[in-house]
């Protein structure tokens, strides 16, 4: 090969191993492999309660000593599915933490689990319940709307331990709720002010 085309052919492979070297993509997200043989419940406990839930809800931590629930593999199955919460007002309407008494919407609506984790409808949660203690993760992202159809759908087929019953495909969905952005109302052009001053008003009255 003669020195010119030698230099020519070193120059575009010196060229070519830049750009591979630089690619600002970098290595996709790592996630952990759902398995075909992982039933529902272990999808969740692995995909979704390990990273978001099992940090706080831990035996020793106060959060699991508050709450009662303790999301570790070892027990959260029988923590959450049929038990009794802790928090009195949810007790006292009724709810499980998640219900295995009734398909469908019923045992949705029975789910304390539900309620808590269910961010697109925390005015229903906050203005109807608000004894029922913070929406979860507290202090972190909801979980994502795929997350929750996920869950949602064991729910409503009656939480089994084995099997399978929701399509791991609807984790695939990652977008979240996010609060609305608060937008002061437009100023009237026209308005009535009252005003009231002081006064007294008579003991027995």
């Amino acid at each position: 090969m003669l020195p010119s085309a030698y230099s020519t052919v070193l120059r575009c492979l010196l060229i070519g191993s830049i750009f591979v070297g630089c690619s600002a993509d970098g290595p996709g997200p790592v996630q952990t492999a759902v398995h075909e043989s992982d039933s529902t419940w272990d999808i969740i406990q692995t995909e979704i309660f390990a990273g978001q839930c099992v940090s706080c809800h831990t035996a020793g931590t106060s959060f699991g000593r508050q709450s009662g629930l303790i999301l570790t593999p070892d027990v959260a199955y029988e923590q959450l599915v049929g038990a009794t919460p802790t928090n009195a007002a949810a007790a006292a309407d009724g709810l499980l933490r998640v219900s295995d008494l009734g398909q469908g919407m019923p045992g949705l609506l029975k789910s304390y689990l539900w309620e808590k984790i269910n961010a697109p409808d925390q005015q229903h949660f906050y203005g109807d319940h608000p004894y029922y203690g913070e929406l979860m993760p507290f202090g972190s992202k909801p979980l994502t709307n795929g997350e929750l159809a996920f869950i949602r759908t064991w729910i409503e087929a009656c939480a089994p331990e084995t099997g399978h019953v929701a399509d791991p495909a609807l984790l695939e969905d990652d977008s979240r709720y996010e609060v609305p952005e608060f937008k002061p109302l437009a100023k009237p052009e026209n308005g009535v002010q009252l005003h009231l001053p002081p006064f007294e008003v008579q003991p027995n009255t």
